[in-house]
């Protein structure tokens, strides 16, 4: 009785913590990923107060940084570092919230920062030659969200959850090659029982 469910528990817990010569390169996967999504939690922690483009005037000696503080990737940068804490407990729930946040990110800076970037802004209207270049924030946003994509993508697929097919026919045939119990609702059959021989006399003296 014991021994099937206790085979059925061992492949499940084979299925959460592989063994065998892929359970080495599988850990390894899995810190490559916690760590690109610390590495995106950082980059987007960093772009928050960093420069997004600069301006320079040709002919001019100096060139425009103008700064910027955008709480709202510092919010991304630290749910997306709480969401590394869950993935790396491996919390699908936590895998997957981490991948939108990269999608976020990424957002942000495709729709709102790439059009920044390349404006001049009041500086083009008073001088012809200026241009705007992306600096170092919009460069560490994007690279930031990529990130974060590819680590919640990656813990995704990598812990993906197994198919309890081979579980569930162990128990079957162990039930099958176990020996029959009375009651038991497999051993039942619809076959009534035999009469006995004072049944059978008595059956035959009524026929008479």
């Amino acid at each position: 009785m014991s021994a099937p469910r206790g085979e059925a528990t061992a492949d499940y817990s084979r299925a959460d913590r592989p063994n065998g010569p892929d359970s080495g390169a599988l850990r390894a996967a899995h810190g490559v990923l916690l760590l690109a999504s610390a590495a995106g939690s950082l980059l987007l922690g960093v772009a928050a107060f960093s420069t997004l483009y600069s301006l320079r005037v040709e002919g001019a000696q100096a060139s425009l940084h103008p700064s910027r503080e955008d709480y709202g990737l510092l919010l991304i940068a630290l749910a997306a570092l709480g969401m590394a804490v869950g993935g790396a407990r491996r919390a699908r729930p936590a895998m997957a919230a981490l991948a939108a946040l990269g999608v976020l990110a990424l957002g942000i800076a495709v729709l709102r920062d790439l059009g920044q970037v390349h404006s001049t802004g009041v500086i083009g209207q008073q001088y012809e030659n200026a241009t705007a270049t992306p600096d170092a924030g919009f460069y560490e946003e994007t690279l930031g969200g990529a990130l974060l994509l590819v680590a919640g993508g990656g813990l995704l697929v990598l812990h993906a959850p197994a198919r309890p097919e081979r579980a569930s026919r162990e128990p079957r045939a162990a039930r099958r090659s176990r020996p029959p119990r009375v009651g038991d609702p497999e051993t039942a059959t619809d076959k009534t029982p035999e009469p006995t021989e004072s049944q059978s006399a008595r059956q035959d003296w009524f026929d008479n």
